[in-house]
């Protein structure tokens, strides 16, 4: 009698019966239980679940990247799997943590045979990317499998990329007094501050706007007009305000529209205030203006 064992047959016993008669009085029969235990193998796959593009999950830092990985028990018995991870840039903060399928200790609850992988066993893990984490950093997430049943038994890692994208944010300020006096036919001066809270470089561009019609004759610029700063730090640029000769006595405001190179940031604007007194000035004419006179009179 041979027996063949298909593959992907479950780990326990199967029974056949043995029927023995003589061919030329088969009533004369009897039987014969045969069990064939087939032995347990180990076996597992874990890959990602819905995974985006390239594999590769991408995030605004400070946030936390969600993942979730499905691991199949390809093998025809029941079994524990040890799940251990790493995070290759845990080193600048991007550590890696499991959140649901394991214990503390990394083990899975048991999970039935699923030869055909249809019923995932789903073990979930997140990396927190903390705020000042530069854009374009990457954390390699390798997860690896080991079988309770068959310890030496090792599969290849799942693998993740985490990256970190670049965040903008800035603010604006004027440095010094934002309100000052103004002389005819002279300039003003202002100094603008800019602050970069974004994790990567920014380019800035800075213009002067004013109303031509309530300013008449002005003139205003920036220099520079495009400044760019590194994450973290300050830059600062002049507006020079013209105040014209023939400017009457009054308040006029100029402002400055600061940009960022994100289009996803409206820009920043700041007023300033030049304040033009009243001056004094006189001037005598005269058609004629000689005279002849003699001594004494």
């Amino acid at each position: 009698m041979t027996t063949t064992v298909p593959f992907g047959a479950l780990n326990r016993t199967y029974w056949f019966t043995v029927l023995a008669y003589p061919k030329l009085a088969p009533q004369f029969n009897d039987s014969c239980p045969i069990g064939v235990i087939v032995g347990q193998r180990a076996g597992f796959d874990l890959v990602l679940w819905n995974p985006p593009p390239d594999d590769t999950y991408s995030a605004t830092p400070p946030s936390t990247v969600s993942i979730r990985f499905e691991l199949f028990n390809t093998g025809n018995g029941v079994d524990r799997f040890l799940i251990q991870g790493s995070s290759s840039r845990a080193d600048v903060g991007l550590i890696l943590e499991f959140v649901d399928g394991v214990d503390e200790y990394g083990y899975t609850e048991e999970v039935p045979p699923d030869p055909v992988m249809e019923n995932p066993y789903f073990i979930d893990v997140r990396v927190r990317i903390p705020a000042w984490t530069q854009p374009n950093v990457e954390a390699i997430v390798s997860i690896n499998t080991t079988s309770l049943f068959n310890v030496s038994y090792q599969g290849p890692s799942a693998v993740a990329t985490v990256r970190a994208l670049q965040y903008y944010n800035f603010q604006v300020y004027i440095n010094g007094p934002d309100k000052k006096v103004g002389i005819p036919g002279e300039t003003v001066t202002f100094q603008i501050k800019i602050s970069n809270l974004g994790n990567g470089p920014d380019t800035f561009s800075l213009v002067a706007v004013f109303d031509k019609v309530l300013n008449p004759g002005f003139a205003a610029v920036v220099n520079p007009s495009n400044i760019t700063i590194e994450p973290n730090d300050n830059g600062t640029a002049l507006l020079v305000v013209e105040v014209p000769e023939d400017a009457p006595k009054k308040t006029y405001f100029i402002t400055v529209e600061v940009a960022s190179e994100s289009d996803m940031l409206s820009p920043v604007t700041k007023s300033v205030a030049v304040e033009v007194g009243q001056f004094y000035g006189i001037e005598l004419t005269g058609d004629n203006t000689t005279r002849e006179i003699v001594p004494g009179g």
